[in-house]
């Protein structure tokens, strides 16, 4: 008697269902947890465990930041500042809307910040912890404090107000620097006191260090600084305070944009 076997058509796989699985190092820690290894082989297999953790911590850091940096839009600058006269000295963001605005992007891609300040040896300084689950990064500057007095005249405001408009333009700035905001349209709010101060040597090498790491054009760098002097700038050492900051700003945003690339 012969059997007559059916024949029937399979679905052909799916390309995830085709690909067997790679094993992770959990899945190998855990293989010679149960094959009862020595205890040299799951140390061994538990450093691994870590550095993989933390890797994958890093890639999922990366791929929150560009989700945030993708969906925040571009701050507008809408509050305004009159001058006696009532006619219209500048608009900035203050830093109570930027937070308003960019939190519901920071929120759905799971992003947590926090902030630290403090006024040391002449400098304010701020650092901002951004942190994704277990992987977190500090974003660090400082900046010369200014001569408040000359600034409350600039203002015209008294020295312990000048000292809070310092405070919430670095505060702000910082802010979106270290996370990639935008904002648009010009911000005086302190920008006279940055205008008056130089940099050090210090800060023009850092500069220059992050200029290396984002493959700045240096001769197009110059002629932007020149332009935004008012005046023929030629080395890193030679600019204001205003245009470092802005140019560190800038640089660090674009290497924050690379590195979660």
């Amino acid at each position: 008697m012969t059997a007559t076997i059916a024949r029937t058509e399979l679905e052909p796989l799916a390309a995830e269902d085709a690909i067997e699985r790679m094993p992770t190092p959990m899945d190998i820690l855990n293989e010679l947890a149960r094959a009862r290894a020595e205890p040299a082989q799951l140390k061994e297999a538990m450093d691994l465990c870590t550095r993989w953790n933390a890797e994958q911590s890093a890639i999922r850091y990366g791929e929150a930041i560009a989700g945030f940096q993708a969906e925040c839009p571009q701050i507008v600058k809408t509050k305004a500042v009159n001058n006696k006269d009532g006619s219209l000295r500048y608009h900035f963001a203050p830093f109570e809307e930027i937070d308003r605005i960019v939190r519901p992007f920071l929120k759905a891609n799971r992003i947590g910040v926090s902030f630290e300040f403090q006024t040391k040896d002449g400098l304010l300084q701020a650092t901002w912890h951004i942190q994704v689950g277990a992987h977190k990064q500090a974003r660090q500057y400082s900046m010369p404090s200014p001569d408040y007095a000359k600034l409350a005249a600039d203002c015209r405001c008294n020295e312990p107000q000048a000292q809070i408009v310092a405070t919430s333009y670095f505060k702000r700035n910082t802010f979106c620097a270290a996370l990639g905001v935008v904002c648009t349209g010009e911000d005086s709010d302190g920008g006279r006191m940055l205008e008056s101060h130089g940099i050090t040597e210090e800060q023009a090498e850092e500069l220059e260090k992050l200029l290396k790491a984002t493959k700045a054009n240096m001769p197009r760098f110059f002629v932007w600084a020149s332009e935004a002097e008012r005046r023929p700038i030629t080395a890193l050492k030679e600019l204001s305070l205003k245009t470092w900051t802005l140019a560190k700003q800038d640089a660090e945003a674009r290497m924050g944009k690379e590195g979660a690339a």
